[in-house]
């Protein structure tokens, strides 16, 4: 029974260890992996149609979406990355924490003066400008992986 285990668990190992990835690195960091039956959102150079759907084969050139669907890593314009974890630093998400903090900050020292107090001008200045920055940041998507110079798409495994 050990050895029927042992067997079975080398296969699956052996066979996960192997299997082609679709690898996506920023300078010398893997930013993300896709592996087959992941679910990926990417544009083409040739057209603006979004094209969303299961990875079902990758080969040394190319990946496949079904069985008729083919696109070579050369074709890749953008790779969409929300809701996937990457290793990135993410400026939407933050400029929208940033604006949430600024209107907390000027709501907390609102009810404050509810006693008779002015709004503090020190307080103003922080939480407007944690708004402006936050608003700033909003504009900076870092959700879309465009292949370039220091971006690469490459097969691994």
């Amino acid at each position: 029974m050990l050895k029927l285990c042992v067997i079975v668990y080398l296969i699956a190992f052996t066979q996960a260890w192997g299997q082609k990835q679709l690898v996506l690195i920023k300078g010398n960091k893997i930013v993300c992996r896709f592996s087959e039956g992941d679910h990926i959102r990417f544009r083409r150079n040739d057209t603006d149609y979004i094209f969303n759907g299961i990875i079902t084969g990758i080969s040394r050139d190319y990946f496949k979406m079904g069985d008729e669907d083919t696109t070579y890593l050369h074709q890749i314009k953008s790779i969409d990355l929300r809701g996937l974890p990457n290793s990135g630093f993410k400026t939407a998400d933050i400029g929208s924490k940033l604006i949430a903090a600024g209107a907390v900050l000027l709501l907390i020292d609102g009810v404050n003066t509810a006693n008779g107090n002015k709004i503090s001008t020190g307080v103003v200045l922080v939480s407007s400008s944690f708004i402006v920055a936050g608003t700033v940041m909003l504009f900076f998507n870092n959700n879309y992986f465009k292949p370039g110079r220091k971006k690469k798409v490459i097969i691994m495994g």
